[in-house]
């Protein structure tokens, strides 16, 4: 079975959310949204969407995250992360409808411990911090 996925619109109409809803031969996902919770609110009370996947650089941080996460756990939405897959472990490791981790290996090749992946499972690392720490040799051989 396949996802429907799509971003957000930055300011939902009623209508359009719950014509969403009527969308059922498979999954839809909510995506990504602008800087507040707003757009992520009027979703899912219309029932628009069967699970979430805020995007971390638009949703607002790791506050916009808790706050997108609060909503979904309040209508028990399944949640995933979307992109910058090690600081997404850690917040899903905290996320009470935690769904899945989108893992894109973009920056394995120039931190100093990439993410690791065991089993199909992300090992979240016990070292403090958001877990990225660039290998500056391997970042200069990238410097344009």
């Amino acid at each position: 079975m396949a996802t429907v996925k799509g971003s957000l619109p930055r300011r939902p109409r009623s209508d359009r959310s719950r014509g969403r809803g009527g969308v059922r031969g498979a999954p839809v996902c909510g995506a990504t949204c602008g800087r507040r919770c707003r757009p992520w609110q009027a979703v899912l009370e219309a029932g628009a969407c069967d699970h979430v996947m805020p995007d971390l650089g638009r949703i607002g941080g790791v506050t916009g995250w808790q706050r997108a996460a609060a909503l979904a756990a309040a209508r028990r939405i399944a949640m995933s992360s979307h992109l910058y897959p090690e600081i997404g472990a850690r917040l899903l490791a905290a996320t009470p409808t935690c769904h899945f981790l989108d893992y894109v290996e973009r920056v394995d090749k120039i931190v100093q411990e990439p993410l690791r992946i065991e089993s199909g499972f992300a090992l979240v690392p016990e070292r403090s911090g958001n877990g990225r720490s660039w290998d500056r040799k391997a970042v200069a051989c990238h410097r344009a």
